[in-house]
């Protein structure tokens, strides 16, 4: 009795590819793509990385928004008009561009389900930038406020110092005087 076996073959990904589809990825999402990301999504190191996108942006698929920051060349085309209207009958109309869907509440519902993490995606992409933004408030008003008491406190070791010289000075005139 033989048993074969027969293997599908695996779709073998370079690491080029590997870093392509991760930047798209990203792209997709609304994510910028950042050197350091990049090795953390694809595991590969920052060198193989870093050579992938030079390539990359040679060949006119990449631009580099600032140092360690890159988008796709081919962006997504722009997102054609949506909107819903629900019809007294229960059901609802879906244009989407040129197209219009008809749907039943069940079939809407269903269609929720299935967007949920799309709109749960958007959520937590804006509510990434908006921390960033806070955080980058916070960092400039934490470095105004470290610049202004670092300010009040040269001003004050002058007063202390100018203090501590007035002290000495009445000292040494106390003791020509006899220590009165």
């Amino acid at each position: 009795m033989t048993t074969s076996t027969t293997t599908q073959p695996q779709e073998i990904r370079t690491s080029g590819q590997i870093i392509r589809d991760a930047i798209q990825d990203l792209h997709q999402q609304g994510q910028v793509a950042t050197r350091e990301l990049l090795c953390d999504l694809t595991g590969l190191k920052m060198t193989i990385v870093d050579d992938h996108i030079s390539r990359m942006i040679e060949n006119g698929e990449l631009r580099r928004l600032r140092a360690g920051v890159f988008s796709p060349i081919a962006p997504m085309p722009e997102p054609r008009a949506v909107s819903m209207t629900r019809m007294a009958d229960g059901t609802s109309l879906i244009e989407i561009g040129d197209i219009v869907a008809h749907l039943w509440p069940r079939e809407r519902r269903e269609l929720a389900t299935l967007l949920v993490g799309d709109a749960v995606q958007y959520s937590n992409i804006q509510s990434g930038v908006e921390a960033g933004t806070l955080a980058t408030e916070l960092a400039a008003e934490l470095l105004a406020t470290k610049r202004e008491m670092a300010t009040k406190i040269l001003e004050l070791e002058r007063q202390l110092r100018d203090a501590v010289k007035g002290v000495a000075k009445r000292s040494a005139q106390m003791d020509l005087l006899g220590g009165q």
